[in-house]
């Protein structure tokens, strides 16, 4: 099995057991921020900075199940997504999220100028693409340790998780699974005959697949 069929399974079964657990909670991971400052010759390292930092607060609040950090930069790392000072698309974040096996995933934006920071941050459903929280933050520049727990905060305040069909409940097969995955792969690498041949096997294995019929109606 490739690296990178082990963690996208890694994904979904992390996501299952925390649903056998009783712990019905969302799972969320943060991207980079697009960030911008007149002052900072790299501004990159700030947007991923503010990202950890987010994570961080996030991690520590019941509400929420957070992806790794190490886990999203893998999949970066692999599906050769770069992330720059400008950050990835929506799109993009949201098929990363379908690879981490996310409900949500956090984008926005960090500016700073040499006396103000502010962050506009927005919670995106994976898979229907809906903003379902967009939040705001702005206080002083040497601040950012408050604004980020604030907004982190602010994210997931009345956060629920999606009513879908409960992988556990219904047993998806691995093989299945793994067709399911392959198709995402082949989706974020812009190959879209190739994910909707997977999509198509995943059904013929599986034809109650919460998610397959959707990502197979998308890249068709």
């Amino acid at each position: 099995m490739r690296s990178f069929d082990v963690l996208a399974v890694a994904g979904v079964l992390a996501v299952s057991a925390a649903s056998a657990a009783g712990q019905q909670v969302p799972t969320v991971g943060v991207m980079d921020l697009n960030a911008f400052s007149v002052t900072l010759e790299d501004a990159g390292a700030l947007g991923r900075g503010l990202a950890a930092m987010i994570t961080t607060e996030l991690a520590q609040r019941a509400e929420v199940r957070i992806v790794d950090r190490q886990q999203l930069e893998e999949v970066l790392r692999r599906h050769q997504v770069s992330v720059g000072a400008t950050g990835v698309g929506d799109d993009a974040a949201m098929q990363i999220g379908r690879l981490l096996g996310a409900n949500y995933m956090v984008t926005g934006n960090a500016a700073l100028d040499p006396r103000q920071a502010r962050l506009d941050l927005r919670m995106i459903e994976v898979e229907t693409g809906a903003i379902v929280k967009s939040v705001k933050e702005t206080g002083a520049r040497d601040d950012l340790l408050e604004l980020a727990e604030r907004i982190a905060a602010l994210l997931v305040t009345d956060l629920r998780l999606p009513d879908r069909p409960s992988v556990v409940a219904q047993r998806i097969p691995v093989s299945a699974s793994l067709a399911y995955s392959r198709g995402l792969d082949y989706e974020l690498r812009g190959r879209a005959d190739r994910a909707a041949e997977m999509y198509r096997r995943t059904l013929e294995v599986f034809p109650q697949h919460p998610h397959a019929q959707a990502a197979l109606d998308r890249v068709q």
